[in-house]
């Protein structure tokens, strides 16, 4: 059984991918935090096509609540080979106009939240020494955006995640003989390849 947790992944991006990793037998978690209706009609139209979907409730900034949606996962499949980081708040205002609140909701989500489910996802894919992180992150990732500074920042922090675990993937794992075949990307929506 191959498994993949997909964050945010009630509706958009996460639920396309969703889709198209249970049509490749793979069992789904899909998680959600607001949108229960999407993320339940989600699992009812893969449970209708007789794939594996499973319902993951959590708000991805809190440390309780990823811990709790891991466990259920090791509970449940013992393992998991892919972890997509997709969950995001966008926020269009320029920097003057944010409060404290609005830049805490984004950088909670976009950076805190990437950053728990990678910690919490990187044991269990350390148990068989392999599995793939894959962050979605955007073009204002990798180039600011005057109107749109808090989201960028938090997308800048994403990238930047992807890239320094990248850079350690041959982790350390608890036997000094073993070393992990953990992948890590960033997929950047909305850049585009210059010549």
């Amino acid at each position: 059984m191959k498994t993949v947790l997909i964050t945010g992944a009630s509706r958009g991006i996460g639920a396309e991918t969703a889709v198209k990793f249970a049509k490749q037998g793979y069992t789904v978690f899909i998680n959600y935090n607001r949108s229960q209706q999407q993320a339940e009609q989600l699992k009812q139209q893969l449970n209708e096509m007789g794939l594996d979907a499973h319902l993951l409730k959590a708000d991805v900034s809190n440390e309780q609540q990823v811990k709790q949606m891991f466990d259920y996962v090791k509970r449940y499949a013992k393992k998991l080979d892919v972890l997509v980081l997709n969950a995001g708040v966008g926020l269009h205002q320029q920097v003057q106009d944010v409060s404290i609140q609005q830049y805490d909701s984004v950088m909670d989500v976009n950076a805190k939240g990437a950053f728990l489910c990678a910690k919490y996802a990187v044991p269990l894919m350390l148990d068989k020494f392999a599995g793939s992180i894959v962050a979605v992150s955007s073009i204002w990732g990798l180039q600011g955006a005057s109107c749109e500074s808090v989201y960028s920042m938090s997308k800048f922090a994403l990238v930047g995640l992807a890239m320094s675990l990248h850079a350690k993937r041959h982790l350390p794992t608890f036997s000094s003989q073993c070393s992990s075949k953990i992948r890590f990307a960033s997929l950047t929506i909305g850049a585009q390849r210059r010549l």
